[in-house]
């Protein structure tokens, strides 16, 4: 449901940008936007997520996250893998700030950094050891993971929190 959830967000977010107050009418565009928006909804009900992973004690467990981002937003999606079965277990997006924009090798590292929260969350539900496997793009972004020595205070704050979060993580 990400996909859906992000493009509320944007929508909302520039309605913000716009000062628009909560009872003001929407002009001829945005209005088309939201009712383009609100008619593929009812297409949501098709898709089924089973509560049921698929694994057992004895499954080979890993856990393969993926983090990518836009110049208007970032998102994370983990996926189980047990055996030759894979399955979604949870996304997140965020839309990027209007105030202190983000460049785009920033936003790919908080998308890497929402990856690291996603999988740190999902591990704690095994009680077997699980490999976690992160997956990004974003060759910037992967440098700076490996090095957090970095000298900008935001990129060094992520990167130590990542390494944190996920210390055995094969990036």
């Amino acid at each position: 449901l990400t996909p859906v959830t992000v493009t509320a967000k944007l929508f909302i977010q520039h309605l913000w940008k716009i000062q628009s107050d909560w009872d003001d009418q929407l002009d001829e565009n945005l209005t088309k936007e939201w009712i383009k928006f609100t008619q593929h909804l009812p297409s949501l009900k098709i898709i089924k997520i089973n509560r049921w992973l698929n694994f057992s004690d004895q499954s080979s467990i890993q856990l393969h996250g993926f983090a990518d981002a836009s110049e208007k937003a970032y998102a994370a999606v983990v996926y189980l893998k047990s055996d030759c079965k894979i399955t979604i277990v949870a996304a997140k997006s965020k839309v990027n700030p209007i105030k202190n924009k983000k460049t785009l090798p920033k936003l790919e590292l908080c998308a890497a950094h929402l990856l690291a929260r996603l999988l740190h969350k999902t591990k704690a539900i095994f009680k077997s050891d699980v490999d976690i496997f992160a997956w990004s793009d974003s060759t910037i972004t992967l440098a700076w993971i490996k090095n957090s020595l970095n000298k900008d205070k935001f990129i060094r704050t992520r990167t130590s929190d990542i390494n944190t979060l996920i210390p055995t993580a094969k990036w």
